[in-house]
């Protein structure tokens, strides 16, 4: 018998803008995903910032929720602009939050791929 399940994959938005080509681009991943691939965004919008004395028994509930999907993904997707030959801040705490998963999960199984769009001058 086939395993019917989907496969999940969570997406990470490193732009806070709801009108941006990294929101685009991932809008058009989630429509051109192909039967059997589920794109669910975990939003990193209301995250904090890490904070070691606030990281107690999960977290506040917007830390617990974001963990939460990071743990139950098969793999993750970062659709991320290119900022100073970096991440953007805004991605950071999201970061910083989901790399404690790797050391109790087996994250190290897991697929990651970035989709950037480079820093343009204008």
């Amino acid at each position: 018998m086939v395993d019917e399940r989907a496969v999940i994959v969570v997406g990470l938005v490193g732009s806070l803008r709801k009108i941006s080509f990294n929101r685009s681009l991932y809008n058009a991943a989630v429509e051109l995903a192909p039967p059997g691939l589920r794109l669910i965004e975990a939003p990193i919008g209301d995250l904090p910032l890490y904070n070691d004395d606030i990281d107690v028994d999960g977290g506040p509930e917007p830390v617990r929720a974001f963990r939460r999907q990071i743990y139950e993904a098969d793999g993750l997707l970062f659709v991320t602009p290119e900022f100073n030959y970096s991440i953007p801040g805004a991605l950071v705490p999201g970061t910083l939050l989901s790399s404690g998963i790797a050391a109790s999960h087996s994250m190290r199984s897991r697929c990651f791929r970035p989709m950037r769009t480079p820093f343009a001058s204008v």
